[in-house]
């Protein structure tokens, strides 16, 4: 797994304690009525707010609170190319249940290949750990968070990526951001700063609650248009329907055509502000 971004304008017995990744597939018998605007537009705003939420670096923090559960020899860890690597299959002293394999690493301020990184973070791996409060975590797959100076632009690049299932409970803190939501996600941000912000997103979230239930958004976000990226959203609705949004940023006014099968175009409205917040890091 790695990054396929260039630049950042687009071109044309007991289970062990951790799942599994998940695809989307309709539960549905049959495409039921499409949503009106109004609902499409409020259900879609519930996805796209989920789709935002998923920081990479909180799922660093769910792995970070979960390694603190150690006590020295369970889990095992070890070195591998300069990460820490951890292997459970062991309970700890105190009752904790640690299972999987687990790379994790965090370096700040050094060079790599003429780009000046202020912060690499990675973690990859099949990793759960149950404590005696009954807290779990649950991390299935690979998470990076860079931010750095190009060497070769100049410019400041913030780099997110997530593939798999990541899942906290029982905590009162990291359960109340995605972690708690159960949703599996595979994700590739760029954001690239030179006086403003400009993002690439590629997100994939499945497993929503609500009227739809997994999105796909494949946006480019100028600062220059805060109200309206340029690409395409797709939506999955409980319905069995597949529900398309294309923006083209005229008007920079949010509003784009969504079609699906068996209806006429309609236009609808999104907020999709947060998409071109105008700052370093996506997230913040």
């Amino acid at each position: 797994m790695w990054f396929l971004f260039l630049a950042c304008a687009p071109e044309e017995g007991d289970p062990a304690p951790y799942g599994a990744t998940w695809t989307w597939e309709s539960t549905a018998t049959g495409p039921g009525e499409p949503l009106d605007v109004p609902s499409f537009e409020a259900a879609a705003g519930v996805a796209l707010e989920a789709a935002l939420s998923v920081d990479p670096r909180i799922a660093h923090d769910g792995f970070d609170l979960s390694a603190t559960w150690g006590d020295g020899t369970c889990p095992w860890i070890g070195e591998h190319n300069g990460q820490v690597y951890y292997i459970g299959g062991c309970t700890t002293t105190d009752g904790t249940v640690v299972d999987g394999q687990a790379l994790r690493a965090t370096l700040m301020d050094f060079t790599m290949e003429e780009d000046q990184y202020s912060f690499w973070g990675w973690f990859t791996g099949g990793w759960g750990a149950l404590n005696p409060d009954n807290v779990l975590v649950s991390l299935v797959g690979g998470v990076a968070y860079r931010e750095y100076q190009s060497g070769e632009d100049g410019q400041l690049y913030v780099l997110g990526y997530m593939d798999g299932d990541f899942h906290v409970e029982g905590d009162g803190d990291l359960d109340q951001s995605y972690l708690g939501h159960d949703i599996s996600v595979t994700e590739n941000v760029l954001a690239c700063t030179s006086g403003t912000t400009n993002t690439t997103w590629y997100i994939e979230v499945e497993r929503l609650s609500g009227d739809l239930t997994a999105a796909t958004v494949d946006l480019y976000a100028e600062a220059s248009c805060a109200l309206e990226p340029t690409g395409t959203i797709t939506l999955y609705g409980v319905d069995g329907r597949e529900y398309d949004v294309e923006l083209d940023g005229e008007g920079c006014d949010g509003c784009g055509t969504m079609t699906t099968d068996g209806a006429e175009p309609q236009e609808v409205c999104l907020d999709l502000s947060n998409f071109a917040s105008g700052t370093h890091s996506p997230w913040d």
